[in-house]
């Protein structure tokens, strides 16, 4: 699975690339059970064999704990209102060959690194 994340602000990007790091820290989610299910939602959206529906509200479900933890951590950091405001989450099916101006942070769950773009 990769998630894309963006302030659309290259000057904040740093921060996401820390986060990245931080993705699977159980301190940001509101309980084991929570980060439990969590990373068996990863397991089942990279393993496919879901219908389109299940998919996508299995990515939708996904997208939005990663913003909340994000957000969580954003908070933890004594970020400003405009970077929490500003977080976009998506979770994609391939990069692209493009210039983001360093502003976009592709992150690979299969093994937990991060590509800035």
């Amino acid at each position: 699975m990769i998630i894309k994340l963006t302030f659309k602000d290259n000057d904040f990007t740093h921060i996401l690339e820390d986060y990245t790091n931080k993705i699977f820290d159980i301190t940001y989610f509101n309980s084991i059970s929570e980060f439990t299910e969590f990373k068996n939602n990863i397991k089942k959206y990279e393993n496919d064999i879901l219908t389109r529906t299940e998919i996508q509200e299995l990515k939708e479900m996904l997208e939005k704990q990663i913003r909340k933890n994000c957000k969580k951590y954003l908070e933890k950091q004594n970020s400003s209102d405009y970077l929490i405001r500003a977080l976009e989450v998506k979770i994609v099916k391939a990069i692209e060959d493009k210039w983001h101006n360093g502003e976009v942070v592709y992150y690979f769950t299969s093994n937990m690194k991060y590509l800035t773009m």
